[in-house]
Order: structure tokens, then sequence, then C-alpha cells
């Protein structure tokens, strides 16, 4: 009679498609201990877009955190694996492990800050249908700083981010690199115990923001070796908690901070719980309940024309259904532009999906059954770094950036054939130079005149006429919004979903994409004299 199962660990996989044996031994009643053949063993895998098993042979498919379960004899025994993909290139997310001057540096610390960015590599593949984002190099850089611990405790995230220059240009907003710091840093509460508010220098850490996430985790806290050996624990915050604590909290933790990083705000409504806040979307609240969280449709539309998302990544079988409904078109290129190099996506507040364009042209996106309502069809590439993004199709069959431009297409649970999509020039053309947006400021008396417009991000307009033409930020540096300005008081508003808000939760974010956007109307609620008058009124 079998009373246990043993199994040999293997290490990390490195590459798609490197293999491994996995074996199992068996304890018996008698004490005798002998090996099991693989092929008496019934073999699962937890996610086969990780790894699969076939009679004990492991073979990596993509980065990420696995388990593969061996069954036999009415045992069973749970084999851990992992698959970390190094790319040393830019557009890749970077780790850095830094440590104050008194600290020193812990491998087991290093070795959790892995695992995690492991997995949340995969939950993000998971969630995006085989895409995520690369990661720089899986062994996180390691940086002592030269302040002290107390040094960090206050003010952390500019002394914590001026502390590890020395080591490597971590900064935010870029191009190149997303920085996901973890540094071993206790931050401190107010005098009276309190947690504190960032602008008077505290709870500062455990942020993310676009491009950059500074993540603390303390090595004199008392649950902290509790965490990396993957214990349940309490968690007190100055005078705050206790909190119930988990590996697979900190974990979505970490995604959701990484969320930040690729763009992703904070739900609105959800800081006021609001009941329109979706509690269970991981920009909500859903990293306390990970890997159970989610994004939203539009989120992963946001994400994918992030240039940190590998769109290279082909559509895996596992994320079709058969009873999933398909989305199929063609899209034309000019001078003959191959079109292996782009990808295709429908987007709506309800669902999302995307497929590759074959060689021929042709693309086939799997929406599930219960798929309904508008959509817009995006068409982006990753033959341009860091140009993702291309635009919608317009109504005219080509491309613009303006949402309400767009081509809408009718999804009513059905199949759907025949879209066409003409691209208006070659992808290294559309992904060169300098985008401008375009349009118009108008009052209820008209035109604007006298009047700042500006996207903060990279460029102003003074307009004598009402209109304007603004440059867009780079690709892959996030949505602009448009501001409008006063020479005599100032911010009046934005651009928003009808024609102006004050609200930047509401503003309209402008994403750079292949084409120019044009004919945006700025549509002022009042005169700028009358907007003027209502802010020194209150």
């Amino acid at each position: 009679m079998v009373t246990a199962l043993n199994a040999t660990e293997f290490p990390a996989f490195t590459e798609i498609g490197a293999t491994g044996q996995a074996s199992i031994g068996a304890t018996y009643s008698d004490g005798r201990v002998e090996p099991v053949m693989p092929a008496d063993v019934q073999w699962h895998t937890s996610d086969p877009m990780v790894v699969t098993v076939t009679e004990g042979i492991v073979t990596a498919t993509g980065p990420g955190n696995a388990t593969i379960t061996a069954h036999y004899e009415e045992r069973q025994i749970a084999i851990p694996a992992t698959v970390r993909i190094a790319v040393a290139d830019t557009a890749t997310l970077r780790l850095l492990y830094a440590v104050p001057s008194d600290r020193e540096f812990r491998d087991d610390y290093s070795e959790f800050f892995r695992h995690v960015v492991t997995d949340v590599q995969g939950w993000y593949r998971n969630q995006l249908k085989g895409l995520t984002f690369s990661v720089y190099d899986d062994n996180p850089q390691r940086c002592q700083m030269a302040g002290d611990s107390e040094y960090y405790s206050r003010e952390s995230w500019n002394r914590v981010l001026e502390g590890v220059q020395h080591c490597a240009p971590v900064e935010g907003n870029t191009t190149e690199h997303i920085w996901v710091l973890a540094v071993d840093v206790d931050m401190a509460c107010t005098p009276d115990g309190s947690v504190g508010r960032w602008e008077d220098g505290y709870n500062q850490l455990y942020r993310g923001s676009s491009g950059l996430a500074i993540l603390n985790h303390s090595t004199q806290d008392d649950g902290y070796d509790k965490m990396v050996r993957g214990e349940d624990w309490l968690w007190y915050y100055c005078d705050a908690g206790p909190w119930d604590a988990s590996l697979l909290l900190a974990t979505g933790g970490y995604a959701h901070e990484i969320g930040h990083t690729l763009g992703l705000p904070h739900l609105p409504g959800c800081n006021e719980w609001l009941p329109e806040c979706d509690f269970d979307a991981l920009m909500a609240y859903g990293n306390q309940i990970y890997p159970d969280g989610y994004l939203l449709p539009d989120e992963k539309a946001r994400v994918m024309r992030s240039p940190f998302i590998d769109t290279t990544a082909p559509v895996i079988d596992q994320y079709h259904h058969p009873d999933d409904i398909t989305i199929e078109g063609t899209v034309h290129t000019a001078d003959n532009d191959p079109t292996d190099t782009l990808r295709v996506s429908v987007e709506s507040d309800a669902f999302w999906g995307w497929a590759p364009v074959t060689p021929a042209g042709t693309f086939e996106i799997h929406l599930p059954a219960d798929s309904s309502g508008r959509a817009l069809l995006s068409v982006h590439t990753h033959d341009a770094e860091p140009c993702r993004w291309l635009g919608y199709a317009h109504t005219d069959g080509t491309l613009t950036t303006l949402a309400e431009h767009a081509a809408t297409i009718d999804i009513a649970g059905a199949n759907l054939s025949g879209l066409e999509v003409t691209l208006p020039a070659t992808v290294n053309a559309m992904c060169a130079g300098t985008r401008t947006i375009g349009g118009t400021i108008v009052d209820p008396d008209g035109p604007v005149t006298d009047i700042w417009v500006t996207n903060y991000a990279s460029d102003w307009h003074y307009s004598d006429d009402g209109s304007f033409e603004l440059d867009l930020p780079t690709f892959g540096a996030g949505p602009a919004t448009i501001s409008i300005e006063s020479p005599d008081c100032g911010f009046l508003g934005l651009y928003g979903p009808n024609g102006f808000t004050t609200d930047w939760d509401t503003a309209v974010g402008f994403w750079t994409g292949g084409v120019d956007t044009a004919g945006v109307v700025v549509t002022l609620p009042a005169t700028v004299d009358e907007l003027c008058a209502r802010q020194a009124t209150g």
C-alpha cells in the first residue's frame, strides 16, 4: 500500500520549449521506497500556458509559475514549475532590489521578488489572451543605497529614487523600461502614531505610477519570514490593522502596481466606495482576491497599446472555446507592406479580443458567445518600436485615432465577417516622425479667441482664432489630455466625452497612433469671461 509520494524538483526553465523529466517515488507501508514509472502516473498542470506535462515530461510554454500534480495509487504530490524568460532589451520591465546602508541583501527576498513578478507576468498573459510584458533580467539587480533605514522612512518616494541612481538610471514615463523596485524599508508613522499623508512625507511606498513602481517589504517586520515561506500572517501599519496577509495578497499588490506602470489608473468611484465601482477588478480591490481579480475590457485595450506588451506572442488555442463567435476581416496595406506584423483587436466596454493578421491579410478574432453591443476595431503593429497602436478603423475605411470618427461594428452574439481596413501608408511611415492633434475650441457664441491649449506632455499652443494643433507625445508614452487655459484666469477645463469636463477622471485621453488626429471640437459650456467669473466667485 502506498503511504506517500515524493518528487524531485527541477530548476526554473529559461527557454520556451525546454523540457524536464518529473520523477516520482512511492513510499509503501512496509517502508520500501521505489520509483514509479511516469506512464503509470496521472499528470496535471495548473496552467498549460506556463508548462504542459505528458507522462512526466514537462515542457515550458510561457513565462509564469505553475504546479504539476502527480496522482498515483490514491496519493498525489504537487511539484512547482517556473518559467523565467529574460530579454536584455528595451521596452521591458526591469527589477531592482534596493537596501539602505544599514541592512544587508537577503537571497530569500530576491527569490520572493523573482517569484512574484514571474507569477504576475503569467497572470497578465492569461488576462490578455497570450500577451504579457517582457522582463529584462529575471534576476533582480541589487543596489545598496547610501542612506540608512531612518533616512528612507520619510519622503520615501523621492529619497529612494535618488538613492538608486548610482546603480541604474531609474525613472518613470519612458519607452525604454518599466522599473519595479523592491526596497527593504520601513515607512515612518506620524508623531501621533497614524499612517499619515503623502503630502506630509508619509505613506509614500507600495505605489505605482506610469513606468515606475516602488514596493517595500521590511525584513524587520514580524510577518516577513512568513511571507517568503508562503505562510499567512497578520499585518499592522502604524495604528492601522491588523489585516490578514498572504503571499497571494502580496502578489496581487504587485499585479495592481504593475498595472499602474502600464498606464492603468484606479477605477473611478472605488476610492469613495461608490456602488458603481467594480470592486473585484484588479485596479479596484481585485488585488485582494488574486489571482481571481481581472482586467476590464477597456483596460485590456489600453494595455495592448503599451510598448511594454509583447504583441509578437501568438493567440493560443486554449483561449478559444467551441461556442465562441468569430469576427473576420481583411487588412489592406500600402505598397505591399507585409501584414504579418499586424494585430487587430475588437474593443468595447463589455468585451475585448485580438488576433494576428495572416500573411494573406486576413484575421479571425474569437469572442465569448454572449458578446453583444457596439465595438471599435483597432489595428496594431509589433514591428516598429515603440510604436504599437496604429488607430481605429475609420468610417471611410482607413484609420483614425479619434473614437467618435471610428466605424462601429455591431456584435449581436453571432459571427461577423467581411470587415475591411485599409492602411493609409506603410507601417514604418506611420510610426515615423511626430504625430499631431488638431481641432477647434468653441463656446455658445462661436470660435474662442485668445486662449491657450496644451496637452502638458509635449506641447502648448496659443490660439487667436479658435483653431489649434498640438504635437502628441512619443509612441508609448500614454494618452495625452487636452487642457484649456485662459491668459486671465488659468485652467478652465479639459476635453471630455461631451466636448468639455473639469474632471480629470472623465477627460478623454488621446493616444499617439499611426495617423494625425484632426477634427476635435472642444465645446465650452459658457464664454471664457463667464467661466473666469465663476472661478472668481468659487
